[in-house]
């Protein structure tokens, strides 16, 4: 706690200053707590379950491999939940050692903003590269391309700011005192 004066007793002003140390300290981490709180929230809230399960796909699948397929199916459709949106439906099959598949994962980013440009560059009949993973042939993806713009802000932004966020709030409130 600090050092004893010559009676065992710490002086007033050292009883000050460990009472301001532990609030910065208390402080910071509840600043820390929050934000973590607050990137969790966020990730769940904006992304959903079928985000997260693309994000889990793209990681855990080992797709090297890739044939030739059809489309079969191509239509928008609107999907009523918390925010109404147009969206692709898209079905194309493809084989690997003679067994057949049918694939409706056309790139990770889900739902995308640019659906008629979707649906104009896989029409039904339409010849197409399918990239699929060999040890699971039934996990197959059109773009085999990293997740894309709409999630940069989980691998770039949170994980470069928030420390800078933290960094900045304990120096701020350090000297914050009742």
């Amino acid at each position: 706690m600090g050092r004893l004066s010559d009676h065992g007793k710490v002086s007033e002003d050292e009883f000050l200053a460990y009472k301001k140390r532990k609030k910065s300290v208390a402080l910071a981490k509840s600043i820390i707590a929050f934000i973590i709180f607050i990137s969790i929230g966020f990730l769940v809230y904006e992304s959903d379950l079928h985000t997260i399960k693309r994000v889990h796909q793209y990681f855990s699948s080992n797709i090297e491999e890739n044939t030739i397929g059809t489309i079969v199916h191509s239509e928008s459709r609107i999907v009523l939940g918390k925010v109404s949106a147009k969206i692709y439906f898209i079905k194309y099959k493809y084989s690997v050692n003679n067994r057949e598949f049918i694939g409706d994962l056309v790139n990770y980013n889900w739902p995308s903003k640019d659906v008629d440009l979707i649906l104009q560059k896989y029409p039904v009949g339409k010849d197409v590269t399918v990239f699929y993973d060999p040890s699971k042939p039934n996990f197959s993806i059109l773009e085999n391309t990293f997740l894309g713009r709409d999630y940069w802000f989980l691998f770039i932004f949170i994980p470069l700011v928030s420390p800078l966020i933290i960094w900045g709030g304990y120096y701020v409130f350090y000297d914050w005192v009742d």
